[in-house]
């Protein structure tokens, strides 16, 4: 687990979280405005959403054993840094768009590489979740696929945010 204060040294303020993002209709949205309930993200590219799909299986059953649905806000955000350009962009917005309506989740789409750069430092090809508190900070961290040790442990870390 990670503590709030790792973070604080790698850039974030008392381990508050933000970042620009662009929304799947183009407007742009604010990480920070997830605040109030504990949040997890998942930061993806194309080739990394299967890596984690056990990992979303279990919390999609947690929150129905739980009745926790809207207890805590699930967000993602893919990296199209590399389709950034017209017209290009309009069409990955469109899918990613169609996805957000499949799975029910906001799906954030990081255009410039926001993520990948301090101080968040995100893989960019990778799939990697964080865990941020009501206040926004980062409480779990974790890139590459979860063992069901590590789904244990993010569940166990959710139960007492919640």
């Amino acid at each position: 687990m990670f503590a709030a204060g790792l973070w604080a040294s790698r850039g974030f303020a008392g381990g508050l979280f933000d970042a620009a993002l662009t929304r799947s209709d183009g407007h742009q949205a604010s990480l920070s405005q997830y605040r109030g309930k504990p949040v997890i993200l998942f930061y993806e590219d194309k080739g990394s959403t299967h890596v984690n799909r056990p990992l979303k299986g279990r919390l999609r059953e947690w929150g129905d054993a739980h009745a926790a649905h809207g207890a805590a806000h699930v967000v993602a955000v893919t990296n199209l840094q590399a389709y950034n350009f017209f017209p290009v962009k309009g069409f990955a917005l469109r899918r990613v768009r169609g996805m957000e309506e499949k799975l029910g989740i906001p799906i954030l789409a990081d255009l410039d590489g926001t993520m990948t750069t301090p101080p968040w430092s995100l893989p960019p090809h990778a799939s990697t979740v964080v865990l941020f508190d009501s206040e926004g900070n980062v409480v779990y961290q974790k890139t590459g696929a979860f063992s069901e040790d590590d789904i244990a442990t993010l569940l166990a870390v959710l139960d007492e945010l919640i």
